[in-house]
C-alpha cells in the first residue's frame, strides 16, 4: 500500500507532446506557424526542384514560422540533440541553413509572394525539460536579447551573442558567399581537384570536408572488410 500511495502522490512527468504544445503556447517569441514540409528534390517528382548554378540540390524544410506582425519568415529545423554550430557558416563549413533560406526565397518568388525569409534556426525538442529555439542564422533586427525586450519590432527572444544574428547587409553578403562557395566546390569537382577546406588545421577533418557527401573513402573501407 505504501508503494501505491507513493505512486499516487508522486508528481507525474509531463509527456513530450504536452510539453511541446505548452512551449508553443507560452514562448515569448511573437511568431506563429505558417508553412510545413516543403521539399526541393533533384528529380522534381515528389517536390519542387531547386537549382543553384544548375546544381540540383535536395533540401527539406520542416517548418516555417511567420512574424506575428509583418511579412518576415523564419525557417526551423527540429533537433533532438543540440543547436549545432552556426559559426561553421562564417567559416565556410556550414551550408544547410543558408541554402534553405535561398531555396525558400526562390520558391516564394515563383509564387509571387511578398513575404521575406529573414533567417533560419533550430527548434530543439530533446525532452520535456529541454524545448527551445536557437542556433539562429538571421537578421539581427529581429533579435530580442532579453525577454522584456520582445516586441513587434524585435519578435525573437534569443541570447545568442556569437555569429548568427547579423545586420541585414552582412546577412545578405553571407548568403552570397555561400552561393559562391557552392559554385567553387562544383568547379573543383569537375576539375577533379579535392583540396582541404580553407580553415584551421585542427578543423581539416572528414567532418568538415566539402566533398564528404560524394567521397568513396568510407564505402571503399567497408567493401574491403566485407570482401576479405
Amino acid at each position: 500500500l505504501g508503494l501505491d500511495q507513493d505512486e499516487e502522490t508522486k508528481r507525474k512527468r509531463p509527456g513530450l507532446l504536452a510539453a511541446f504544445l505548452k512551449y508553443e503556447k507560452t514562448a515569448k517569441d511573437k511568431i506563429k506557424p505558417h508553412l510545413a514540409d516543403i521539399s526541393f528534390e533533384n528529380n522534381g517528382k515528389n517536390g519542387d526542384e531547386f537549382l543553384l548554378d544548375n546544381i540540383p540540390t535536395d533540401i527539406k524544410i520542416e517548418r516555417v514560422d511567420k512574424i506575428s506582425e509583418g511579412e518576415f519568415l523564419i525557417i526551423y529545423n527540429y533537433s533532438i540533440a543540440d543547436f549545432g554550430n552556426v559559426e561553421r557558416i562564417g567559416k565556410g563549413l556550414g551550408f544547410n541553413l543558408p541554402l534553405q533560406i535561398i531555396a525558400l526565397r526562390n520558391y516564394l518568388e515563383q509564387l509571387q509572394k511578398k513575404e521575406t525569409v529573414a533567417g533560419a534556426g533550430i527548434y530543439l525538442v530533446r525532452n520535456y525539460r529541454n524545448i527551445k529555439r536557437g542556433g539562429y542564422f538571421a537578421i539581427k533586427d529581429l533579435q530580442a536579447s532579453r525577454e522584456d525586450k520582445v516586441s513587434e519590432e524585435t519578435p525573437i527572444f534569443c541570447g545568442q551573442r556569437k555569429f548568427g544574428f547579423l545586420p541585414a547587409a552582412n546577412f545578405e553578403q553571407e548568403l552570397k558567399a555561400v552561393v559562391e562557395r557552392v559554385k567553387h566546390i562544383k568547379n573543383l569537382v569537375q576539375c577533379g581537384r579535392f583540396h582541404l577546406p580553407i580553415c584551421t588545421v585542427k578543423d581539416q577533418t572528414c567532418a568538415n570536408c566539402h566533398f564528404a557527401r560524394i567521397c568513396r573513402k568510407e564505402q571503399l573501407r567497408l567493401d574491403k572488410l566485407y570482401l576479405q
